[in-house]
């Protein structure tokens, strides 16, 4: 969109059929500081701003895309809502013939698929996350196959986005009665690895509830009810992309380590083994880390604490006042000390296993 003023009237010029309803200028944004002009004529100082809002129009729009088409639009306003003369410096504001004169030449600021192409959205937008449901039945079972709403970045210097196809969205999930396949993806679209395996090789994670629910059929219920079936302290929502949760990212990445390892199951009273291709954990062993994992961040945090303290005190506090603070020796502690076990004690252990 560029604008011309010429000789006391100005053009402007659209160049898509659905603008997002941020990006046009309102009739706030040019009228709202003309209130109060009381002769025409008469010059106030808050309408100094006009000038300010003529150039913050000239803003790079989306680019060219096959599926949209562009418009020139040509929109005169002889005596224009908050026009300018130039000569004179004087501005005169009209609110009413605002609306007209954008309802009069088809200033729409609609960008849903009804205004004639795929919706433009906002950095805000594309944050909601939506699904479809289709109804599925595998190995004799009755399902529903819950995809994710995706979207493409047309211009990544003013961030804006368009809906892909439905057929494009991906699989995020394929619930039954008694348990959840998950297809974990980052769902982010700010991110760069959008719509990547979010656990590497282990593209399928299931996990085995033995709920026995009925499944609705609204795509937002089924999403809720896949959010509630999950442990929240193992899983992402779907919102998320679903998928373990960013401090149980050391058990992919370690199971990673047994080459043909690409499934991962996590169920109730599971007993932990190897079979072809999947990996079977218990779900109480899967919380377990995750509480070891954070004991061993709080006592990182700790001795990160502790180090800078002793730092502080050998070069500021022990040159300060040498008498009082004397230098000390700093021998750091493993934040987890480890070895291999030998014959008895893994014997010990086996014995003390359940």
């Amino acid at each position: 969109m560029f604008i011309m003023v010429m000789s006391g009237s100005f053009q402007m010029h659209f160049s898509m059929r659905s603008l997002e309803s941020s990006l046009v200028v309102e009739k706030d944004q040019l009228t709202g500081r003309c209130k109060g002009l009381t002769e025409e004529g008469e010059q106030q100082n808050d309408c100094e701003q006009s000038a300010h809002v003529l150039k913050s129009l000239q803003v790079k729009l989306a680019r060219d895309h096959s599926d949209t088409e562009w418009m020139g639009t040509e929109t005169h306003m002889e005596r224009g809502p908050c026009s300018r003369t130039l000569s004179t410096n004087i501005n005169t504001c009209d609110e009413d013939q605002f609306r007209n004169d954008r309802e009069g030449h088809g200033m729409d600021t609609d960008t849903s698929e009804d205004a004639g192409g795929p919706a433009i959205l906002s950095g805000n937008e594309v944050m909601e996350a939506q699904f479809s449901v289709q109804d599925a039945t595998e190995k004799g079972e009755p399902a529903k196959r819950l995809y994710l709403k995706t979207f493409e970045l047309i211009d990544r210097d003013i961030l804006l986005w368009q809906e892909r196809p439905e057929s494009e969205w991906p699989l995020l999930a394929t619930i039954f009665p008694n348990s959840i396949v998950m297809y974990p993806i980052h769902a982010n679209p700010h991110t760069k690895r959008y719509l990547t395996p979010k656990h590497g090789r282990f593209k399928t994670v299931i996990y085995e509830d033995n709920a026995d629910d009925t499944l609705p059929n609204d795509p937002q219920d089924v999403a809720a009810h896949v959010a509630l079936r999950l442990a929240s302290n193992i899983f992402d929502q779907p919102s998320e992309g679903l998928g373990l949760i960013k401090d149980l990212d050391s058990v992919w990445q370690s199971l990673s380590l047994i080459p043909q390892a690409d499934v991962l199951v996590i169920g109730k009273k599971i007993r932990l083994r190897l079979d072809g291709r999947t990996v079977f954990i218990d779900q109480n062993k899967v919380d377990s880390l995750r509480r070891a994992f954070n004991r061993t961040k709080t006592r990182g945090r700790q001795l990160i604490q502790h180090s800078k303290h002793s730092l502080v005190h050998d070069q500021v506090l022990a040159e300060i006042a040498p008498d009082r603070f004397q230098r000390i020796e700093r021998k750091a502690p493993p934040l987890v000390q480890v070895r291999r076990e030998n014959a008895v004690q893994t014997a010990y252990r086996e014995r003390a296993e359940p």
